[in-house]
């Protein structure tokens, strides 16, 4: 998927320059396993469900993902983001249920795991490389939430669907923060190939 895949111990060094930006401190490489269906009590670890997602998708979540191939890529995630948040409605799932991304575009309803997982997926099957896009996993004003972060220029952006809903582009808004009003905690943050969290 990516032109040059970062190694391990390259991918750390990045998390722990770009995310002092969140929380001064360590970051470290671990896994975790979340629950993707709480009906079925199946867990999986996050970024093997971000992985599988970019193998083989599905034709129609690849033309998708090529209507926005020859935009630059700062201002390609906010047009993916006015897609996704275009096509679905936020409904809260009935106990816990991680849909794909092709899954939530076709019921055209979900929560903050459906819309920020959609918008993940077609971004990274659009080219956006792995090292500037993150799911976040953390505490907000509003909940337990499954958000994005969106690295430009070095610093951080929030990239979220549902919760905290921004079009502005990139060079237009404020770095990412964490608030008592807004994101809380951070408390793993993750790719198709790395999860992280604090020391």
């Amino acid at each position: 998927m990516d032109i040059a895949p970062y190694s391990e111990k390259m991918m750390l060094k990045l998390a722990n320059i770009a995310f002092k930006q969140i929380a001064k401190g360590n970051w470290v490489m671990t896994l975790y396993r979340w629950m993707i269906d709480s009906r079925y009590r199946q867990y999986k670890r996050i970024d093997k469900f971000q992985a599988e997602q970019l193998v083989n998708p599905p034709l129609e979540l690849m033309e998708i993902a090529d209507t926005f191939r020859d935009i630059p890529f700062d201002k390609r995630i906010i047009e993916i983001l006015k897609y996704v948040h275009g096509k679905l409605r936020y409904r809260l799932d009935d106990g816990e249920k991680w849909n794909t991304a092709m899954e939530t575009l076709k019921k055209g309803i979900d929560d903050c795991d459906g819309f920020n997982n959609a918008i993940w997926v077609i971004a990274r099957l659009s080219g956006i490389p792995a090292f500037k896009l993150y799911g976040v996993l953390g505490v907000t004003a509003n909940a337990y939430h499954y958000y994005l972060l969106y690295m430009a220029g070095g610093k951080l952006y929030a990239i979220d669907g549902t919760y905290y809903v921004n079009f502005q582009p990139i060079n237009f808004r404020s770095e990412f923060k964490l608030t008592p009003s807004k994101y809380v905690t951070v408390d793993y943050v993750f790719n198709d190939r790395y999860i992280f969290k604090m020391r």
